[in-house]
């Protein structure tokens, strides 16, 4: 039988297409590294592909060269001239002036380690194309003491930003380390992120137990499910801290959860050992689908949530050396 090499001829035109509708979706150059090795179009055409990031301070553009990924840094006095941001690392110290000029830029990634008072207003210029979203406050450890201070507005301004980002059909991943109350608009909106083809992680600071419950419920009525990752080792997953901890006896009955052996790598970051509770659940009707679910608890304070979404064919994690 003789191999189909159709591809190999098509139109320079043609590829230019299919190779920049890619990357516009994925915004990622790592997907092209070994295409960009071979000969003709296919591997031409990626050398022209550029992927723009603020990163510490500063811009770069990336490309393929040589069979790598190298990066060159752009003066900021071109940033107006540069149409679109694919990601955007910005921390506590940033200037002012340099991340309103690419707030309406950022198109794919926003990753944002130390949120504070300067980011609320930007929050409502940056474009409704992201597929993640990574919104972390300062000290951690100390959210709610910083939640505090937010008055009204600011945590509706947050709030905002994340249902607009859940109305589209791009969002993959959502990590907030702030507090915020749940109300049935904005929980119904989560739960439909979750059932999304294309869902990757939803990580919360708090959630209700009645969340865990409903995440559970739709996913026992689906039949469609999140696609396989290109990495295997890692399913799409649900995480928080669970905010009535006082119904975890309750969940650990109705669940069939059972206490698993401590691990000193199970260690929490207060330094605490957890206990670990594991359950597992195959689907009703599609059975190579499988539910895992782990609650972590150090003390009365913390009791940590985690739900996986798996295929019984999915190869185990390796052990940890």
């Amino acid at each position: 039988m003789s191999v189909d090499n159709s591809f190999a001829y098509l139109s320079s035109d043609i590829i230019y297409d299919v190779i920049h509708q890619h990357f516009e979706e994925t915004a990622s150059l790592q997907a092209f590294l070994c295409l960009s090795q071979i000969e003709g179009p296919w591997g031409d055409i990626p050398h022209s592909l550029k992927h723009y990031e603020w990163s510490e301070g500063s811009l770069f553009s990336n490309r393929l060269k040589n069979g790598k990924i190298v990066d060159q840094q752009i003066e900021d006095s071109k940033i107006p001239e540069i149409p679109v941001i694919h990601d955007a690392m910005m921390s506590y110290s940033e200037d002012t002036e340099i991340i309103e000029a690419i707030a309406p830029k950022i198109s794919h990634g926003l990753y944002v380690s130390n949120f504070n008072d300067k980011y609320f207003h930007l929050l409502s210029q940056i474009p409704s194309t992201l597929h993640e979203v990574h919104l972390n406050w300062l000290l951690a450890d100390y959210t709610d003491r910083a939640l505090k201070l937010m008055d009204i507005e600011e945590r509706e301004t947050v709030v905002d930003f994340v249902t607009r980002q859940l109305r589209t059909p791009y969002l993959r991943e959502l990590i907030l380390s702030c507090k915020l109350d749940l109300p049935k608009a904005l929980k119904t909106s989560l739960l439909d992120f979750i059932d999304r083809p294309f869902f990757n992680e939803l990580n919360l600071k708090e959630a209700p137990s009645s969340f865990f419950e409903e995440v559970i419920v739709r996913w026992r009525k689906r039949m469609s499910f999140p696609m396989e990752d290109d990495d295997p080792m890692f399913a799409p997953c649900v995480k928080f801290e669970l905010s009535d901890i006082e119904r975890v006896p309750e969940l650990l009955k109705k669940y069939g959860f059972e206490e698993s052996e401590i691990d000193l790598r199970t260690v929490l970051s207060n330094g605490l050992l957890a206990k670990v509770y594991k359950s597992t659940e195959k689907h009703p009707l599609i059975g190579e689908q499988i539910l895992r679910m782990q609650i972590d608890t150090s003390d009365e304070r913390y009791h940590s949530v985690l739900i996986e979404f798996c295929r019984s064919t999915r190869p185990q994690k390796p052990p940890i050396p």
